[in-house]
């Protein structure tokens, strides 16, 4: 537990940010609140200056089809390729996935199905209030939990799922329903893959793989392979999480690779020995949010030397509109989202020159595109290793490494700091329901 986490700490730290875009009504002047148990909105309005609008960014090329609901464009960049090899295709030996008592089977037994509370009218998942913490987990909409323990198994409504012996030795690290509860997404991979370099017939099956709940019988389906530098397997790349669009189709990877963290587009209907230029190809942003109405993603770029830029990278990824430059505006950005009235907000801190960009002492930041950016909080006490916004936008959840351990605080837009901490127990996995 203590290796994944100080893993997961790492890997965090490698997330930037930056963009500018539309006028919108002007940001309110915010005055930083303490840490509360309990928020206080008192906003002052008052007039944003103007900046001058960056450059826009390049368009990509060389696009090609990606099978979601609503059609795309992938960009196929040199040197981020990720094919699938054709040898795995036809690789011998594979189990065929068959569940005889519908979608879940096995053994019993897991920690107790995660409990959420009210915050500015969204579900906070919080694991439970007694019982082991799990590692991961998730609760649809119709109230189905999915539940990782520590040992990496993935418990689905009390049952152990291993998809009929398929995932019998794998590890689960993340679980997402669709927003429409009907999809489970899950991430598994084989311990010691990255040291031990099993070979491509243990490390055939590792990384994201769907599910269809509604379906009985369903057998799950690979949407992404891991790569752990071996031969057959390519460059190292592993999906660290995942978040599903709004249309219940596109999903947004966040996935490591030998010098930091990529993004990832790929559909339900996307499956990983699919070989097509451009598909997989590995996008240079970072950490985000998709758009209300699944269209786009609110990311940064993550690019070696230049400052992040902030922007929408659209469902076409030749397209990235830009909202704010951190360059200009001398602020570091990162966990961007679009509030329902236009506004940005993320979280960020001045950019000074000379030294390293860390996600440590953090501070919630509000934005009118073409305005400067103001920040609504106070600084967050470590570094932050998850951020999720809530479907309202009205809060966002943070997950950070303290002094005393992990700790988790909820930042709603006034800059009022909740402390959820003690219900969270430890755990990594603190993030809102759909």
């Amino acid at each position: 537990m203590r290796h994944s986490i100080l893993t997961l700490i790492a890997l965090a730290l490698a997330s930037v940010a930056c963009t500018l875009g539309n006028a919108v009504p002007p940001t309110p002047t915010l005055v930083p609140t303490p840490f509360a148990p309990s928020p206080t909105l008192s906003p002052s309005p008052s007039a944003s200056p103007e900046v001058p609008s960056p450059m826009p960014m390049p368009t990509l090329v060389e696009s090609v089809s990606l099978p979601t609901s609503t059609a795309v464009r992938l960009n196929s960049q040199p040197g981020f390729v990720n094919p699938s090899a054709p040898t795995l295709m036809s690789f011998p030996g594979l189990p065929t996935v068959a569940s005889s008592n519908g979608a879940w089977a096995g053994d019993s037994g897991s920690p107790l199905a995660p409990r959420t509370v009210d915050v500015e009218g969204a579900s906070l998942q919080l694991p439970s209030d007694a019982g082991s913490v799990p590692y991961d987990y998730d609760v649809s909409r119709s109230g189905h939990s999915a539940v990782i323990n520590q040992a990496g198994t993935l418990i689905v409504d009390g049952a152990a799922y291993n998809g009929s012996g398929h995932f019998a030795n794998k590890r689960f690290t993340t679980v997402r329903w669709s927003p429409d509860g009907r999809w489970l997404a899950f991430v598994v991979y084989t311990a010691s893959a990255e040291t031990d370099h099993p070979g491509c017939p243990a490390t055939h099956d590792d990384g994201l793989w769907i599910l269809d709940s509604a379906t009985p019988n369903a057998s799950p389906q690979q949407i992404y392979r891991h790569h752990y530098n071996q031969p057959c397997d390519g460059d190292l790349r592993t999906v660290q999480d995942l978040s599903w669009a709004s249309d219940n189709d596109a999903m947004m990877l966040t996935v490591r690779y030998p010098t930091g963290l990529a993004l990832v587009l790929v559909g339900k209907g996307v499956h990983a020995d699919d070989q097509k230029a451009g598909l997989f190809n590995l996008l240079t942003y970072a950490s985000g949010t998709w758009q209300s109405d699944g269209q786009g993603y609110v990311t940064v770029t993550n690019r070696t030397n230049r400052a992040s830029v902030l922007g929408i990278l659209h469902r076409d990824v030749g397209q990235f509109t830009t909202v704010a430059d951190g360059a200009a505006l001398n602020v570091y950005m990162q966990n961007p989202v679009q509030l329902p009235d236009g506004r940005y907000a993320f979280l960020g801190k001045p950019a000074i020159a000379g030294q390293p960009v860390t996600s440590s002492g953090l501070m919630l930041y509000i934005l009118t595109p073409g305005g400067i950016p103001g920040a609504v909080s106070q600084p967050l006490p470590g570094d932050v290793i998850r951020a999720s916004w809530s479907p309202n936008r009205a809060a966002v959840a943070v997950v950070l490494s303290g002094q005393t351990g992990l700790l988790t605080f909820v930042i709603t837009l006034d800059g009022t700091i909740r402390d959820y901490s003690a219900d969270a127990r430890g755990s990594f996995g603190p993030h809102w329901g759909s």
